[in-house]
């Protein structure tokens, strides 16, 4: 045990004692499956779901820890009820047919599955010695059922996708036939030559920025287990094709550019607004791409990941260690070139200031094109509220009626009522410039990404970011065929409920208040009061500040002025 891990291996053994106490495996119920079909509501069946493997794993681990075999019949039952599950995919990944589930559940692949062959795999590997040969059998049985066999026998839809699921699965997968293979046996070697399809895909996905636009969540998430499959195999094939590339050192060093508080980060895209990254994944990128990374003080807890996966868990364990000296660097400014992101972060100052280009037909897209988020490292008082929950509507044709996802949940305007769509719509005209230490520039063109507003010919956006004075100016300038069509609504996000005094408007949070200044001749305020469900499903209030111009005319131009002050 070093310093770094004492707190992670007290959770462990603690959560252990009380599992042992109880002595009962997590339930999952047929409840949870009728839930998803009758309404689409996920978290009733993955509450459950993941309650059981977050019991595997604590068990598992104390066994490890302690080399004891006080836990291990219970992780026996409780591995025993997993080789039993009706199927180890998510009810949201099983093809419906008639009303009902696939016959084929059971040989589904789906990010959960590998997951779960993958944890199996290792925990046999690791503590096989405690385990009974039976428990062994119906592992490697299930395993070669559920998942080897089924990858081998047929194409699957994930293997050439540019998001996280081509890399959790192949990643997963490939941990799973080295941990459950015999080392370069030939079909060990057959399964991890297709999966480079996978990995290629993945990293297609990301451009020489290293942005992960599903945000920091998905780059810990897909990054994670494409890292935790590269470690295993280079160092039981002795090949580091899988980390060589100066693009992945790029995607490595990407939570410390998007870092703006603790365990905060830019949060576009289905990320969280707060997100405590596996230590374990970020120790193993100082060390192997020698990046920057955030702060590091000690293992992940936990109870940070609420899906409680083995992978990181495991790592977070054993590579989180005082070698891994990683220190808060308050300062950057950084601009994602090919994605078009600016990030800027003065912790010491207390302000913070990102905006974004990009596109809208992104994975986990949400309608963002000339967002922008403005906070003091602590509070985000203009905001993106990051992922929605995850329901069967949320990514299907209604993803949309969604506000974290729809251009009215951002501060973007709308114009003659319309919002911001989905689809081949970019930012176009993109520029970033510095003119001293503390003062840049970002702008963009963007009327196109309004395809539905009548007579728009062009929409420029710019922000002139003052890093000293901690203030931001913001022009929006629009052109349209005839002023009639001039009907503008500045549109600006946040969970501070909005103070409304003269020409001002404030947005107070805990030591901070960002100001507004607008003028009521030329802009008539309004504050719309709204609820969203967030990715845990809990209902949180958002208020909508909107301005709506006065004067019609063919040049509309507005210059809005925000400061950051420190309350007293």
């Amino acid at each position: 045990m070093n310093s770094f891990t004492k707190k992670l291996i007290n959770e462990i053994v603690e959560a252990a004692t009380k599992y042992r106490l109880k002595n009962d495996v997590e339930p999952i119920q047929l409840n949870g499956y009728q839930t998803y079909l009758k309404t689409g509501d996920r978290l009733t069946f993955e509450q459950q779901y993941f309650a059981r493997r977050k019991q595997l794993n604590v068990l598992a681990l104390d066994v490890l820890i302690r080399k004891d075999m006080e836990s291990v019949p219970l992780l026996e039952e409780v591995i025993f009820q997993i080789c039993n599950e009706y199927s180890w995919a998510l009810p949201a990944h099983i093809p419906i047919e008639d009303h009902s589930f696939s016959y084929k559940s059971k040989k589904v692949i789906d990010l959960f599955a590998a997951e779960t062959a993958q944890t199996l795999a290792e925990i046999v590997e690791l503590i096989g010695d405690h385990l009974s040969d039976f428990i062994k059998q119906r592992v490697y049985e299930e395993i070669d059922i559920r998942v080897f066999t089924p990858f081998e026998e047929k194409a699957w839809h994930w293997e050439r996708l540019r998001n996280n699921w081509s890399s959790v699965i192949a990643g997963s997968i490939g941990l799973a036939a080295l941990s459950a293979l015999p080392v370069h046996s030939e079909r060990q070697k057959r399964m991890l030559k297709r999966l480079e399809i996978s990995f290629d895909h993945y990293l297609e996905g990301f451009k020489e920025d290293g942005v992960c636009v599903e945000g920091v969540d998905y780059w810990a998430y897909g990054f994670g287990y494409y890292c935790y499959f590269a470690e295993k195999y280079t160092r039981l094939y002795q090949d580091d094709r899988y980390i060589r590339d100066q693009k992945i050192k790029s995607i490595a060093e990407f939570p410390f550019y998007s870092l703006i508080g603790e365990n905060r980060y830019v949060p576009y895209s289905d990320a969280s607004s707060h997100s405590e990254l596996p230590s374990g994944l970020l120790c193993y990128c100082q060390q192997t791409f020698d990046v920057t990374i955030p702060p590091v003080t000690e293992a992940t807890s936990l109870y940070s990941d609420s899906c409680y996966r083995w992978a990181p868990m495991y790592r977070n364990l054993i590579w989180t260690t005082k070698a891994c000296r990683a220190e808060v660097v308050e300062t950057s400014r950084h601009y994602f070139h090919d994605f078009e992101w600016l990030v800027i972060r003065d912790l010491e100052k207390g302000f913070v200031f990102s905006a974004k280009g990009g596109a809208n037909n992104e994975s986990h897209n949400h309608n963002d094109i000339g967002h922008f988020i403005i906070g003091d490292g602590h509070d985000l008082f203009l905001t993106d509220l990051g992922a929605g929950e995850y329901t069967r509507d949320y990514f299907g044709e209604k993803r949309y009626t969604f506000l974290a996802n729809r251009a009215l949940g951002h501060s973007l305007p709308l114009i003659q009522g319309k919002e911001q769509k989905a689809g081949e719509f970019q930012a176009e005209n993109v520029h970033f410039q510095v003119f001293n230490e503390h003062i840049s520039e970002f702008s963009l063109e963007m009327a196109e990404t309004y395809p539905e507003v009548e007579g728009l010919q062009s929409f420029h956006r710019k922000w002139v970011v003052d890093e000293q004075k901690k203030s931001v100016l913001l022009e929006d300038a629009l052109s349209f065929k005839s002023f009639d069509q001039a009907i503008v609504t500045e549109n600006f996000v946040s969970l501070f409920k909005p103070i409304l005094l003269d020409n001002r408007i404030i947005w107070r949070g805990n030591g901070s208040e960002l100001i507004l200044e607008f003028d009521r001749n030329i802009d008539t305020p309004k504050i719309i009061a709204d609820v969203f469900s967030d990715h845990d499903g809990v209902h949180t209030n958002v208020y909508l500040t909107q301005l709506e111009n006065k004067q019609k005319n063919c040049q509309y131009a507005r210059r809005y002025s925000f400061k950051l002050e420190e309350l007293e």
